[in-house]
């Protein structure tokens, strides 16, 4: 299950990720401008894994930013994935990340039966 947790307001990230034809892999879209405290507080997070009946410690939270590493690790994300073609430097990423990644491309999801 995938959720999107971002700084942008709601109703553009859901344009965003309909534009990229994904929208219909994301079950849970939290914007800015939803009712959560904004990052690094972990609220957001923790509503996705109760969305989802998902522990936090068996959730893996992936993000371009020190912001978003310390939301994951407050939330008690048990991996936190930086990637290092955003925005930040990854010698700040590899300071907060558990793992810190060059691209999303190095993602691949493996299916359970």
């Amino acid at each position: 299950r995938l959720a999107v947790v971002t700084s942008d307001d709601h109703a553009p990230a859901q344009l965003t990720l309909e534009h990229f034809g994904v929208s219909d892999k994301i079950g849970v879209v939290i914007g800015a401008d939803d009712a959560y405290p904004h990052k690094p507080a972990p609220d957001a997070l923790l509503a996705v894994c109760a969305a989802f009946g998902v522990h936090p410690a068996r959730a893996v939270m992936v993000g371009d930013s020190s912001t978003d590493m310390l939301m994951g690790q407050r939330a008690g994300f048990g991996l936190c994935v930086g990637v290092a073609s955003g925005p930040m430097d990854r010698s700040a990423l590899d300071a907060t990340a558990h793992i810190v990644i060059d691209s999303i491309a190095e993602i691949h999801t493996v299916k359970s039966t």
